[in-house]
Order: C-alpha cells, then structure tokens, then sequence
C-alpha cells in the first residue's frame, strides 16, 4: 500500500483555516459550559476574564494564545446570548389560556386543505403574562382560510408553552420551537383570525411564483411524486404522508428530503450554467448568481440547510472574483459562524446542524478516504467516489443523528450510495420538466422520466427497511456509533500496508469487546426496562412482565394535577398501541375521565382498567421496579 494517503497537516492550523479553528475552539466551550450548568453571571464574568487574558497575550505577541483564548470568550458570549433570547416563563407550570395574538407571517410551515401552521413575528398578549412584543409564535390554523408570506393577521387564539418529549412516541416541541426562535404555540380556526395587512408587492410576487410551482407539480406528477418533487424544489413536505417520511428514516436517507448542499449544489450548478451563456464577466456572472441563489432561498422560505448551501456557493464564487484559492473548510466553518451570528436559534435548528456537519464531514475526511480506496483498488471512478462521499458524510452525522433521534442506520452507506445518484437524477429532471411545462408533448416525457425514477427508489427504499436489525434504536445507540465513528478515522487513515494489518486486528479485537459490552443496552433497548415519564398532569410508570412467555407491559398512572382537567393524550395513547399494553392501574381524578376517554382514542375494548389502592399505589413507589407486582395486579383483576 503506497503512503499517497496524507492528511493535509495544515488542515487544524489557524494559519490555514482560522474559521475553523474558532468553530471548533467555541463548539468545544459551548459544550462544557452547558454540562457545567453555571449561572448566567458566573458565565459573564467568566467570559470577561478570558477576553481580558486574550488582550493581555496579544499585546505580548502570543498570538496563537491570544486567538485560542478570543474562540473561547466567543463561545461563552455565544451561549449566554443563546441561552437568555427567549421570554423568561415565571417558574411556574402555565396551562393553555386565551390570548389575543397577532404580526406578520415570516415563515410557512405547513399548508393543505383543512389545516395551516404558520411563524409568527408580533405581539401575545394574555392574563398570566404581560404583553410581550417583538415576539415569536407558531400558530396552528384549522379551516380551509389560508394565508402567504408577509401577510399580518391578528386572532383570538389559545396559547401555550412548547412541551418538551416525555413519551417516546411524543414529538419534541420544546426542541422544535427553540429552533425557530420561540417557545409559544398558539391554536385557533378560520372564524377567529382576520387578515389585517395584506403583503407587499415583493412577497406578493414571490408567493404568486411560489404557488404556481406548486400547482405546476400537482399538475404534472402524481400525489406520491408530487409531494417529494415539493420538498425537494420548495421545501415543502406538507403532504408528504407518513409512510414515505418513516422509511427514508429508517433506512438513513431522511436528508435527501431536505432541501441541503445537494439540491442548492445542482441548483447552483445550473445556474452557473446558464449564466455561462450570458456573459463571461467574472464580477457580473457574481452579481447574477448571488441574486439568482438569494431569489431561489427567497422563494423557499429560507431554510436553515439550505441557507448554509446558498451561502457557501455565493463564498465559493467571490473566492473566484478575488482570485484565490478556495480552503472549503475555511469558507463551510465561516459560513457557519456567520448563520449562528445572524440568527443565534440556529443552535437549535438540527436541519442546519446536520447540513452544516455533514459539509465538514466531507471536507474533513473525502479525501482521506478515497485516497485509500484508491489505493486499495488501484482505480478511480465514479462508484469509489460515491462510496468514499458515502463514508465521510457518516462519520460525523450518524452520531448526531444516533443522539437526537435515538436511531443509527446500519443500512444507511448502503442507501445512500444507491439512492442519492438516483434522487440526484430525477432532481434535475423534475427542474427540466418545470421549465418546459409550457410544451405538453415534451414536459409529459420529463414527467413520467421522474415518475419512473422516484418510484425505482421508493421500492428499493421499502425493500431495504422490510429487513430485520437494518437500525439499532434507543438511548444506549449514541455511544457505540460515536466509538464506531472513531474506529472509521482510525481505519482509513492507515498509511502502510502493516500498519493496516495491525489496526484490522486491533479494531476486530475491540469491536468484539464492544459488541459484547453493548449488547444487552443494542439489542433489549429501554423499552424492555421500566420507565418513568413524567407529564404536566400525570407521571407514568411503564413495567414490563412475561405472560406465557410474552413480554408485556403494565401501565400504573399517577394523577399529579387533579386541578387540571383531563385532556385526551393521543400521544399516550399511540404509547399504548405500540407495545400493545393490555394492564393500565390508575390513581385520582384519572380513574372517572381516563377510563373511557382513552379507550375510544384507541378503539380498545379489551384493556384492563381500574382504580388503584392506597397500598399498590405505595407498592409502586418504593419498588415500581418489581416485576411481580404487574402479575399479581393482573390476577387480582381477573379474579
């Protein structure tokens, strides 16, 4: 094996990629500091000290010191900004209350017949709170009436706290909001909000633009291919049915959904194209594609991903204009800097998160990697290259995607690397479909090109998730995948044939170990444990027991608000269906609302439900961990 696999070893000098080096630096104190969990005063002085230290070594002339100690005060100015930019909530629970709320619509988060989700930039203004202007909300919007972009409106609404995820079913608000820059969901219906400002005539065009794009896909593809072309040219996954979002999910493709560097990448890249034929003025050909890519994020609503890839591509071309050459992990990690500066909620945002890692991921290690299977194979073509993209992209997003939703794709390189040349494909040939709408005979031919591809990579996709142990999922998969992420840099920066002989022994030694030590957390994940989950108005208490053989679960509910009336919990009631719960003992006021309420959310008739005991309701908080107690409560009940 030849030693051609060199890693650039200026790739971390501050020299070479400062930009880098003060992500990384101030990702680093980020992370510490957040684990610390100091107060926000403790964090200011904290971040004054160091800034002091950083003047203090640069007048001395360490500058390497002095810029080490700047990344850091960036990074604890970042997060105490981060952490203090929503309202402060009294420290107290506040239940859903009526409000009266209203501004301008900044973003369209979903849109179809009976039901509209829109963000919001004005006022809210209730009992429990003072009126909060310059403030963000979701609102929810139930009824046919619509609105666009730009639109001001004023309702009469109900609102409430995001909730953080409790249940596993349950979706993470809380983190959801934040990403967008709130902590408020409103809800109201077509009869309680009016239209109060109609859009300016720069909305008014881009909303006109929008919608016809729209009509034109519904138009030309049908419902199943319409609703990917949507969210792969607009955005727009609001009619995107489950199915098809759960199974790119399983299988590790859910990126190919959002619209990131690979849809802005070919966008770009026919844009350029295109300005090609119309001049070969370096600083005019600029100027069009910056408009061009700036229009394209405009009409798409800006997200988070996308923004990232626009922005890098518009970095690329004025490294151009400057005539020097481009250091792309200096211009994704500016880029990068540049987005958490403008909208720190970004933080939040794991669309952008994953975009914005899996571009340094490929920065980082593409190379690295394909140098190796170059000279593994002696080849280079464009199935290696596939394969060491593939790879790369992995290395850093499979944990971040292990961590946030508690799932790692084994099959995932395999997908990618047959699905994403095959999506990329039926992009450009929804675009040019697009384009030529306007001649039937022509746009028909494209038209039924992307039915035919979409429809090949939706099979392939259904085949693959069908199979047994393709993800790992649960608490326990973050740990082994950021290990196993490691192992993968260990591998393939091998520079001789011995030295990769002895790290293939070493990495099979330790991933038997490892295997071995994580099997029990991989394979019987935390739903074969007891589990506690606490909510608003109940804490739940899941224990798990065999019956002939058969593991069950049994439910004990306590009753923590018997202030608060009953609401029905579909969440819960979908936690009940999956594991096909059959034993649920419950405490207060839950024993008159709950009975019948959750057994017609659930359609169940044959659930076991009754009132618990002072003494069981004891029993199950000194030793909710006993397993015996599930199966005397079921024999106490048949009896």
């Amino acid at each position: 094996m030849k030693n051609s696999n060199k890693i650039n070893d200026n790739i971390f000098n501050i020299q070479s990629a400062p930009a880098f080096v003060l992500l990384l630096i101030s990702t680093i104190t980020i992370l510490i500091i957040k684990n610390i969990n100091f107060n926000i005063y403790v964090n200011f002085a904290l971040a004054l000290l160091v800034l002091i230290a950083a003047i203090i070594v640069f007048l001395k002339k360490y500058n390497t010191a002095a810029f080490i100690l700047m990344s850091i005060s960036i990074g604890l100015s970042f997060f105490i900004f981060n952490n203090n930019q929503f309202t402060p909530i009294p420290e107290k629970i506040i239940p859903t209350e009526e409000a009266v709320a209203g501004g301008k619509i900044i973003k369209v988060l979903k849109y179809d017949n009976n039901y509209s989700r829109y963000l919001v930039y004005g006022f809210i203004k209730n009992k429990t709170l003072r009126r909060l202007d310059n403030e963000r909300f979701i609102l929810n919007l139930s009824g046919p009436k619509k609105y666009n972009l730009g639109e001001s409106i004023l309702a009469n609404c109900s609102i409430r706290v995001a909730e953080p995820k409790q249940l596993p079913t349950e979706f993470d608000e809380l983190k959801y909001c934040r990403g967008l820059g709130t902590i408020w969901i409103a809800k109201t219906n077509s009869n309680n909000i009016k239209l109060t400002k109609d859009a300016n005539w720069f909305y008014s065009i881009r909303n006109y633009t929008y919608n016809q794009i729209l009509y034109k896909i519904n138009t030309l593809f049908s419902p199943t291919t319409a609703s990917i072309a949507s969210a792969l040219i607009l955005a727009d996954r609001s009619n995107m049915n489950y199915e098809i979002k759960e199974i790119f999910a399983i299988t590790g493709i859910a990126h190919i959904l959002a619209l990131s560097g690979l849809h802005i990448g070919i966008i770009a890249y026919l844009i350029n194209l295109f300005i090609s034929f119309i001049t070969n003025n370096i600083k005019i050909k600029f100027i069009l594609f910056t408009t061009a890519i700036l229009a394209f994020l405009f009409l798409t609503n800006a997200p988070d991903s996308a923004v990232r890839a626009g922005f890098m591509g518009i970095l690329y071309m004025y490294s151009k204009i400057i005539q020097r050459k481009a250091n792309p992990l200096n211009i994704v990690s500016l880029v990068i800097i540049l987005s958490f500066l403008l909208h720190p909620n970004r933080i939040h945002s794991l669309g952008f998160i994953l975009s914005s890692s899996s571009v340094l991921s490929i920065v980082l290690f593409y190379n690295i990697i394909n140098n190796f299977i170059i000279n593994i194979f002696h080849k280079n073509n464009k199935i290696i290259d596939s394969i060491s993209l593939t790879i790369s992209v992995s290395i850093i997003t499979a944990p971040i995607t292990a961590y946030y939703f508690e799932i790692f794709s084994i099959i995932s390189p395999l997908t990618n690397f047959i699905i994403v040349p095959l999506a990329s494909l039926g992009l450009i040939c929804i675009i040019i479909t697009l384009l030529l709408s306007w001649i039937p005979f022509i746009s028909v031919i494209f038209a039924g090109s992307v039915e035919f591809v979409f429809r090949i990579c939706i099979n392939i996709i259904k085949l693959i998730s069908s199979f047994n142990l393709i993800a790992f999922t649960g608490k326990a998969v973050f740990l082994p995948t950021l290990i196993f992420s490691f192992i993968l840099i260990y591998f393939f920066t091998s520079k001789q044939s011995k030295q990769l002989i002895y790290r293939l022994s070493i990495i099979a030694i330790f991933s038997l170990e490892l295997i071995l030590f994580f099997y029990n957390d991989l394979f019987y994940n935390e739903s074969n444990k007891p589990q506690i989950f606490a909510k608003p108005n109940y804490t739940l208490v899941s224990i798990p027991y065999n019956e002939k053989n058969v593991k069950k679960f049994f439910l004990c509910i306590f009753d923590r608000r018997p202030d608060l009336l009953y609401y029905k919990d579909f969440q819960l009631a979908k936690y009940i269906n999956e594991n096909n719960i059959k034993y649920i003992g419950t405490t207060g006021s839950f024993s008159n609302t709950f009975v019948d309420d959750i057994r017609n959310i659930i359609n169940e008739k044959q659930i076991s439900i009754r009132n618990l005991n002072f003494e069981e309701q004891r029993y199950i908080e000194k030793r909710y961990l006993n397993k015996r107690f599930a199966v005397q409560f079921i024999n106490t009940n048949s009896n």
